[in-house]
């Protein structure tokens, strides 16, 4: 992406490219790329792009590309096929009863627990609890693949700013009990790194920083330095579960 702007910046792109639709609205709003309206005749059939695909390449009424591919994000089955093993419908869990993962609290807080058979008997009610955990689950999918997507393809300084505005709604407060060490799993980058960038950050009167803690003094140029994956993250947390 940063050689692409080099090059357009210096009138040497290609006239046609391939743009991910993740990187597409920074390009398309700034009036970086032309329209292709007036290269698309009748003879060609738009109407065969699915319109959430497409939208990605839209602004203000304008198509400025073509999605050729796409990744589905949910689960397509064969109901003759699972209806021969006498299933009905897709099984609401796949039966695993352990993870290979590890969970981690980043920091410290309160929290409540049930057992594990007490919450699988609730979830197959169907009731609240049902809707709120496929719900959490959603919401939980996005956040992980929007921020694999982020950390490949954005800045440092962008992933830093994004992070710590997404641990302060989580957590509602500006002082954060971070260490660089920490951020910098977090991240996937090396310490050195964050410790520009928070030096970048504090010089610009965004946070301070100290052994141990972060304070955000600065919300609103921290939400302007960060990239569109945190507002992502953010409305779609609030669309499911009415927080961000």
């Amino acid at each position: 992406m940063d050689v692409l702007k080099t090059r357009l910046i210096g009138e040497t792109a290609a006239d046609v490219f391939y743009l991910d639709a993740l990187e597409a609205p920074a390009l398309i709003k700034p009036s970086a790329l032309e329209p292709l309206d007036n290269y698309i005749t009748s003879e060609f059939e738009i109407a065969d792009f699915e319109p959430t695909l497409l939208n990605a390449f839209q602004h203000d009424g304008k198509t400025y590309g073509l999605p050729k591919d796409f990744s589905t994000l949910v689960l397509f089955y064969d109901k003759k096929a699972l209806a021969a093993t006498d299933l009905s419908q897709p099984p609401k869990t796949w039966g695993g009863n352990a993870t290979i993962t590890q969970a981690m609290v980043q920091i410290s807080g309160t929290a409540m627990r049930m057992k594990a058979e007490q919450l699988l008997t609730e979830f197959n009610r169907d009731g609240a609890l049902h809707s709120l955990l496929l719900r959490y689950t959603q919401a939980l999918y996005t956040h992980t693949t929007q921020t694999a997507a982020c950390n490949r393809l954005h800045t440092l300084e962008e992933r830093f700013a994004r992070w710590l505005l997404t641990v302060r709604d989580r957590i509602q407060s500006n002082e954060l009990p971070l260490t660089q060490e920490f951020i910098s799993h977090m991240l996937g980058t090396r310490r050195s790194g964050v410790t520009v960038a928070a030096s970048t950050f504090q010089e610009a009167g965004m946070i301070r920083y100290s052994r141990g803690k972060i304070t955000i003094l600065n919300q609103e140029n921290l939400e302007l330095t960060a990239c569109e994956c945190y507002k992502v993250i953010k409305d779609e947390f609030e669309r499911l579960l009415g927080t961000g």
